[in-house]
């Protein structure tokens, strides 16, 4: 068995209390909880997740458990709660990777502007990972069959790990860092249409992944007063993952 295939059952297991029994014809909470660890992102976030910060990842299977035993719990609105829960046992992890080193949170662009170069030959698959996240890769992409992505969590959960401790010193990007960063890209040759397709995020524009790969690089560079907190800012809540 691959260890993400017994990180999987581990948490299977664990989300379902043991003797636990559905009324003949119900759908079964264990296959639920299943289906869900099996899709993106979290078949990819888990193991990372379990590795750095066990305790959010027990909230996380608890979460899930409770949401799917409800009766609209394997539907739009229980979809919704769940992300709810889960945004809220994350922000505290993201806020950790915000308080990392200028140096890790270059290497963290590296990756994302990576992951972006590797599938910019499919301009339309690469639009849609960048507005809809993991999921737009289909369960057979080599992101996901060969770990890639997995590799991608699991290296900012180990920034926000080593970061625990820290405290807080780096504030939120300021609207004076958003316009620093604005004519950076100006300089570098962004124009209206650029700006505009940034805005949009439309996953059906070819050109987005040209776009924010761009995007990703002048911030990755930028050298200005308060680029680290641009770059704070792609590394968590604004980025690809």
């Amino acid at each position: 068995m691959t260890l993400k295939a017994t990180v999987a059952a581990l948490l299977i297991a664990a989300a379902v209390p043991a003797g636990a029994e559905t009324a003949p014809g119900s759908p079964d909470i264990a296959e639920r909880v299943a289906l869900v660890l099996a899709s993106e992102p979290a078949r990819s976030a888990m193991p990372g997740l379990m590795a750095y910060f066990p305790a959010e990842a027990q909230r996380m299977v608890d979460s899930l458990r409770e949401v799917v035993s409800e009766p609209d719990g394997f539907s739009a609105a229980g979809f919704e709660r769940l992300s709810a829960l889960n945004t809220q046992i994350m922000a505290p992890i993201l806020g950790m990777v915000a308080q990392a080193g200028d140096a890790d949170l270059v290497a963290l662009l590296d990756r994302q502007i990576g992951l972006l170069r590797g599938i910019e030959g499919q301009p339309m698959l690469c639009a849609r990972f960048i507005v809809q996240g993991p999921a737009a890769l289909g369960a057979d992409h080599r992101y996901l069959a060969e770990g890639v992505l997995e590799e991608a969590y699991r290296q900012r959960l180990a920034v926000a790990h080593a970061t625990r401790d820290v405290a807080p010193w780096r504030g939120a990007a300021s609207d004076e860092d958003y316009a620093a960063i604005a004519q950076a890209l100006a300089d570098q040759g962004a124009d209206d249409a650029w700006f505009d397709r940034i805005a949009a995020m439309d996953p059906n524009d070819r050109a987005l992944c040209r776009t924010f790969t761009e995007y990703l690089t002048v911030a990755r560079d930028a050298a200005f007063p308060g680029a680290d907190r641009i770059r704070a800012d792609l590394a968590t809540v604004t980025g690809l993952y």
